[in-house]
């Protein structure tokens, strides 16, 4: 007996019995109708069996001996059941796949409680995606892909009755199983000062998400050193000793971190920055500050020069006007 059906138990006795009673049967493994007395002929009763719910017990109805007796008072003997076989365990489906959040096409694994007949593609419902290639070696376990349509929520759904097993019996409906497709690779700005540094300087490196495997050694640097690596999830920070009077150029290459989906991510643009002292500016321009200090010294001279001639002139004129 499968779930949902019932079977119709025959109590035939050799003569009319007295006594009898349904509430002398017992039974195990579902329960019995009140017996009811063939019409044409009172050794013949019937009643209706039906099983335990989700069970695979094998049922059982006895009428004990001596629970009645003939007309002249004769104990009956002990009546037992034929052997009925019963499943009413309602198969059940559970959905799975590999991780919560994936990137590109995924498997899914839809595991039944027993072996199954009639599960097919069309019996799996997708949203923000596609089914396909649907396979199982032991009608137990079945494997299909899954193709989603965009980033996002893609959830799988296998609805009630979609397959039966051997005695009939139809699935319940799975949980459903909800996946976040990502199939867009982070990005990475690395950010810092904007003016000339002149010493230490502390940078900042932030994904456009979560990414896992991102280190120091991920980092490429030149004309400096990085020191102080922190951070997590998507944002981390470092300090950069520049090497005076060059510029310094840090970068992050493609493909040194992945998102929790497995996107690598894409490179980063690099950053760079001048650095320098005002000691290596002055050697820098020392030519030209030598030649600034010249014109003015010359300038100076030149004016003071010309400053005493106009005075000693004055003076000798008025000496002469005096005479």
């Amino acid at each position: 007996l499968a779930s949902g059906e019932t079977a119709i138990i025959s109590i035939s006795f050799t003569e009319t019995p007295v006594g009898f009673d349904d509430v002398d049967i017992i039974v195990t493994g579902g329960s019995l109708s009140p017996v009811v007395v063939d019409a044409s002929d009172d050794r013949l009763f019937t009643a209706i069996f039906t099983p335990t719910a989700d069970s695979t017990e094998t049922p059982s109805m006895t009428l004990p001996a001596a629970s009645y007796t003939d007309a002249a008072g004769n104990d009956g003997t002990e009546g037992v059941s034929p052997s009925i076989t019963v499943d009413t365990a309602v198969p059940g489906v559970t959905l799975s796949a590999e991780a919560a959040i994936l990137s590109g096409v995924f498997e899914v694994t839809a595991t039944f409680s027993e072996e199954m007949t009639g599960f097919e593609l069309s019996d799996i419902v997708v949203e923000n995606g596609v089914a396909s290639t649907l396979t199982s070696a032991d009608n137990i376990i079945f494997t299909f892909d899954i193709t989603p349509l965009s980033d996002g929520t893609v959830t799988i759904d296998v609805a009630a009755g979609a397959a039966q097993d051997a005695i009939g019996n139809q699935n319940l409906a799975a949980e459903q199983l909800s996946i976040l497709s990502d199939s867009t690779a982070p990005t990475v700005v690395i950010t810092g000062p904007t003016e000339v540094v002149t010493e230490l300087f502390e940078v900042t490196v932030d994904f456009s998400e979560t990414v896992l495997g991102f280190q120091q050694s991920d980092l490429t640097i030149a004309h400096g050193t990085i020191s102080n690596f922190a951070g997590t999830e998507a944002a981390y920070s470092f300090d950069v000793t520049p090497v005076i009077g060059e510029t310094v150029v840090i970068g992050i290459a493609a493909g040194v971190a992945q998102d929790l989906a497995g996107n690598l991510n894409l490179a980063a643009e690099d950053y760079s920055v001048e650095s320098s002292s005002p000691a290596h500016e002055f050697e820098k321009h020392r030519e030209e500050i030598r030649d600034i200090v010249q014109n003015e010294a010359y300038t100076r001279l030149n004016a003071q020069i010309q400053a005493n001639t106009n005075m000693v002139r004055e003076a000798r004129n008025r000496f002469m006007r005096a005479q």
